[in-house]
């Protein structure tokens, strides 16, 4: 029943989203409700739906009334590509899925990652009520799991994986836990007090994926340039929200991009490109990227191919 109604009112949000500045007539809404879920929208139920988008999910949905017509309070507007995007664009999916499931059979695939869900409610639970949680975490370097105490401050999802920011107090300091990395959890009745001043976006401005950069670290400007489909690809796909396109010159493009050159996720982007691109400056992160590529090249270089025939 949850399930249920979940997916109407995401329904509801999805289809005001898509009509745009236009927005659409209670008319138009209950038509359309009507042939996707084969019941009636009553006006009392629709604003039932659109009071609870509000609550769940923070999205306002709001009437013209000199139209008539409903469309999303610009202020609550998503940026393309956010995680609440993603998460509504996920449940739409998986209930047309359910929906469809012996139409739409082996024709539509579902990347499995480990996404660490099983906590996901418990930590934002925990968020809200300011608790402090226990967490058995275990590194993929580390043999054997370690308990920590952490004030949850803040979730973020990169690369549909979830990644839980908190203070530790067994560290002193900021630290980051991929949530699939749990081994389990316990939300403690211990208060504390979220510090206002704490931005997440703040933190990671400079950062590349998960890194937390270092007290006093600074980013730097990385120059680079790309070719081909790639440099298509890294226009319409930017590897960063600080991304600028700088200029075009014959085959390639150039771009930059405001970062933390210590940050592994930094290297591990730009080494998938391969020779499709090339990072101009700064000297320090074209020396690691050609130290990296020389020890790739050593690895291959002097491996003889076993089934190769002289």
């Amino acid at each position: 029943m949850v399930t249920e109604l979940i997916a109407k009112y995401i329904w509801l949000l999805q289809t005001v989203m898509d009509a745009g500045d236009a927005g659409l007539t209670l008319g138009d809404i209950t038509e359309r409700y009507e042939r996707r879920f084969g019941e009636v929208l009553t006006r009392r139920t629709f604003v039932n739906y659109k009071n609870a988008v509000e609550e769940v999910f923070g999205i306002g949905i709001t009437c013209d009334r000199s139209s008539n017509r409903y469309c999303i309070d610009r202020d609550n507007r998503m940026s393309d590509g956010g995680a609440m995007e993603w998460l509504i664009d996920s449940f739409t999916v998986n209930s047309l899925l359910e929906k469809g499931k012996e139409s739409l059979s082996g024709r539509i695939e579902i990347e499995s990652v480990p996404s660490g869900h099983r906590f996901l409610t418990r930590i934002m639970e925990a968020m809200l009520d300011s608790r402090r949680i226990e967490i058995e975490y275990c590194k993929y370097s580390s043999a054997a799991p370690e308990r920590l105490t952490v004030l949850p401050y803040a979730l973020k999802e990169d690369k549909r994986r979830w990644y839980l920011y908190g203070h530790c107090i067994e560290r002193g300091a900021l630290r980051c836990y991929a949530l699939d990395r749990l081994v389990s959890m316990e939300v403690l009745s211990d208060r504390f007090i979220y510090p206002e001043s704490f931005c997440l976006g703040e933190v990671l401005a400079t950062s590349f994926g998960t890194y937390i950069p270092q007290e006093g670290e600074k980013g730097c400007t990385v120059e680079f340039r790309a070719r081909g489909v790639q440099a298509k690809y890294i226009s319409d796909l930017p590897i960063h929200h600080s991304q600028k396109l700088l200029k075009t010159e014959g085959e390639w493009t150039y771009f930059s991009i405001f970062v933390s050159p210590d940050s592994n996720d930094l290297y591990f982007e730009l080494r998938k490109y391969g020779a499709a691109i090339e990072v101009m400056s700064p000297e320090k992160v074209r020396r690691r990227l050609r130290d990296e590529a020389l020890a790739v090249i050593s690895i291959y270089g002097e491996t003889e191919n076993p089934d190769s025939t002289t």
